[in-house]
This record gives C-alpha cells, structure tokens and sequence, in this order.
C-alpha cells in the first residue's frame, strides 16, 4: 500500500484504460474538416472512374487527419486519463488559515515531484458542510501506468514529506477512511467528458 499525504492506493484496485484522449475538442473537428477536404475530391474521382485511382488522396489524408489528431493530443504514445481520484478530509477550524497559506505558495520541489509521479488536474477545494466542521475535497487525474510506484515514489521524496509534516497537523481523518489513511476515497457516481 502506498501513502500519498495519508491518500492510499492498493494496487489491485488501480486500473489504467488505454485510449484516446483528445484534449481540445475544436482540434478534433479540424481534424475531420481536413480529412473531408482531402476526402471529398477523393471520392468524386472515384465514382467517376469505377475506382481507378492512385492511392496517393488516402496518404495525404492519413498523413493530414493523423496531424491534427496528434495536434489534438491523440497520439498512441498517450493514453487516456487512467484514473480520476475524488478524496475528503476534515480540516480543523483553527488551521484553516495556516493551511490556505501553506497552499497560497507551495514548494516547487513539491509541485516538480507531483507531476514527476503522473498526477495532472490537482485541486483541493474547501467546504464548511455543517457549522463548524470544515472539510477538504482533493480531485486528481492519474495519467501514469503504474499507480503504486508513483506514490512510493512521492513518499520517498524527502521534500514532499516534510510538506506533509506541515499539511499533516492542519487535518482531521475521515473515520471511513481505509486502515492507515486519512483521506477518504470518494466512489465517482458521474462522469461527463
């Protein structure tokens, strides 16, 4: 089990799907609008000309389409977003402050070792959900291919756990939270890409 800020992940409940992540939508369209320029000329020819003619149009639209789909951030060299984390913990009333401060200006070593071990869209969000008891939502997005080793990574870094040491104190553990952690892993119910 590897602890990530008192985060765990067992290894048996990561899973990575491969794929496709297309990032900017609107390059995707220019993607198809391309491949239906080359395409079309294509085609007329074709039906004209009970299909002889050079393969040189299919080229140009593989080359063109295949372009603007790695513009897009489709590349088989990338795979999808393998794992969208939500967690929550508490925040004692008293450490708001000291926390809000500590993530106003955090450590670049720290920020460097985050997306060393493939963690991208990280947000920590703040809410007071009954008087008085405070709790932390934390969101990210593992684009890796080996979850544990990642986050045995980030433990060993000696920077991130003197980090730790200061974010640590602030928190309060979830008592649902799995043996040896503090953050609360959060089941995702919906998903709208």
């Amino acid at each position: 089990m590897a602890h990530w800020g008192g985060f765990s992940a067992t290894a048996g409940r990561v899973s990575v799907d491969a794929g496709c992540w297309v990032r900017d939508p609107r390059l995707l369209s220019l993607g198809w609008v391309a491949v239906m320029i080359v395409l079309s000329p294509v085609f007329a020819r074709a039906m004209s000309t009970t299909l002889s003619f050079s393969p040189a149009p299919l080229f140009a639209l593989l080359l063109v389409a295949g372009a603007f789909l790695a513009m897009a951030g489709c590349s088989p060299s990338e795979s999808a977003p393998g794992k969208r984390f939500a967690m929550v913990i508490g925040l004692k009333p008293d450490k708001i402050e000291r926390y809000k401060e500590l993530h106003a200006d955090p450590w670049p070593g720290v920020l460097a070792r985050i997306s060393e071990c493939n963690i991208r869209n990280y947000s920590i969000h703040l809410a007071e959900l009954e008087p008085g008891k405070h709790y932390l939502f934390g969101y990210f997005e593992y684009v890796g291919d080996d979850f544990l080793a990642d986050m045995n990574k980030m433990a060993a870094d000696e920077e991130t756990v003197r980090w730790w040491a200061e974010t640590d104190p602030c928190q309060t553990p979830i008592a649902t939270a799995g043996e040896g952690t503090k953050w609360a892993e959060m089941e995702e119910v919906f998903f709208l890409p």
